[in-house]
């Protein structure tokens, strides 16, 4: 009956969480948005009595405490929210990853195999964690995932699910080991990758060049657009195995956030001015060919020109960071 008793103790934490973020954002929530967060609230509610409940039948499992603590001088706000996945989710482990886009941190969160609950059934957990700290991430996965991961070579795996960044463990099982040979495999799999669409996005920044000299900004600014997008494309298939086929230089900064987090500065996107030249570099790769009206004045190409070639610099930069990071496998 322990998990049974714990259960007014659980729902105590949540609610007191609840009300603390309900009444410090309620002058800029709408009735449909609180009514929302209502709903989620009453099924975390119901869903710590049922995980109590299922506990319960087995009374091996109900009679072990969890030895892992959540790791001291955590950032504002991640304290919070990994004591509320420990409480209600029992996970395996936790890993934070900094991050410099709008959530300024991301939780790797592992669950264990066999757990008993759907991910789906979990998935409240972490929107109300993520409601109360929007600035915090938090995505899911189980430990069979990481075992398999870690074997295949998946670089955000390999690099993010370590003891550097592990800011819990229930210490039940022992840590995921990697496989050496699979990542050596990895790393040379991520050289050629990333080798072979630089050469392509330096022929394009050659020809960009010729273009610029010959005054012909508007194709040098098609040219530009297919280097730049060659470059990004580079670096996220060189550690992802693969990219979203897009040609939106936009898109392709989100992806390659969590690579290299500089590379999205060279293109802010956060004033009218900065907005206006990311549009003109995205339209080029289709108005430089369709559009007879486009134009693209020389101050415009130089700039873009400038930001073009910061991006292969940040980028090789970023990678051969990463790579070195592998040697330990050597």
């Amino acid at each position: 009956m322990e998990n049974l008793q714990k259960v007014p103790e659980a729902q105590s934490f949540l609610w007191e969480l609840y009300r603390t973020w309900i009444t410090s954002n309620i002058g800029s929530l709408t009735e449909e948005r609180q009514q929302e967060m209502n709903k989620s609230f009453g099924q975390l509610m119901a869903l710590a009595s049922r995980s109590a409940f299922a506990l319960e039948d087995d009374k091996k499992e109900s009679q072990k405490r969890e030895a892992g603590n959540v790791r001291p001088g955590l950032p504002l706000g991640v304290a919070d929210v990994a004591e509320l996945i420990v409480r209600t989710m029992r996970p395996e482990r936790i890993f934070l990853i900094p991050n410099s886009g709008a959530r300024a941190y991301e939780m790797i969160v592992i669950v264990p195999v066999g757990i008993g609950t759907k991910f789906a059934e979990l998935e409240p957990y972490l929107e109300f964690a993520a409601a109360l700290h929007p600035h915090i991430g938090c995505t899911l996965y189980s430990s069979g995932r990481l075992s398999a991961a870690l074997r295949e070579g998946v670089w955000s795996f390999l690099f993010y699910c370590t003891r550097e960044h592990l800011i819990y463990d229930n210490g039940r099982t022992p840590f995921p080991k990697t496989d050496m040979d699979g990542l050596l495999n990895f790393k040379e799999e991520a050289k050629r990758r990333f080798k072979s669409g630089q050469l392509a996005a330096i022929a394009f920044y050659t020809q960009a060049e010729l273009c610029f000299q010959r005054h012909d900004f508007t194709l040098a600014i098609f040219m530009l657009h297919q280097a730049t997008e060659l470059t990004l494309r580079a670096l996220v298939t060189a550690f992802n195995g693969g990219c979203q086929k897009t040609h939106s230089i936009r898109t392709l900064k989100k992806h390659v956030q969590r690579i290299a987090p500089e590379i999205s500065q060279v293109f802010p996107d956060d004033t009218q001015t900065e907005t206006v030249l990311l549009d003109i570099l995205e339209s080029a790769y289709v108005r430089a060919r369709y559009d007879a009206g486009f134009r693209v004045s020389e101050a415009e190409c130089r700039e873009l020109y400038g930001r073009a070639d910061k991006i292969q610099d940040l980028a090789d930069e970023a990678f051969d960071a990463h790579i070195r990071l592998l040697d330990i496998a050597e």
